[in-house]
């Protein structure tokens, strides 16, 4: 596995039988992989089996290790391109305030 996760060891017996008892713990640097037989393969748990990752869901992984989400990237679109009149006109109706530029986060904006 890359990277390879924490892990918890116990043991334990019961009704005279022993056990060992390995927890994989949650982690913050996903995705994880399995590396072997020349493939690097995402997974997740699904209930009590791994099933392969697809191309969103590999995405959303890539993210959450990066501590981000869909939502907060910044666009490759300049600000300058785009009117937002729908945008504008949806707030106006729901808030009955104008929407100003002042309200808009250009933190991104180079």
């Amino acid at each position: 596995m890359d990277p390879i996760p924490q892990t918890d060891l116990e043991l334990h017996e019961e009704n005279g039988k022993q056990f060992i008892i390995l927890r994989i713990l949650p982690g913050v640097e996903t995705p994880y992989y399995y590396v072997g037989d020349g493939s690097r393969t995402a997974f997740v748990r699904v209930g009590n089996e791994s099933v392969q990752v697809g191309a969103i869901e590999l995405k959303r992984l890539v993210l959450r290790g990066s501590n981000q989400t869909y939502d907060s990237l910044s666009s490759y679109y300049p600000y300058e391109n785009y009117a937002f009149t729908k945008l504008r006109s949806v707030y106006r109706q729901r808030t009955g305030k104008k929407l100003e530029e002042a309200d808009y986060s250009l933190e991104w904006a180079e």
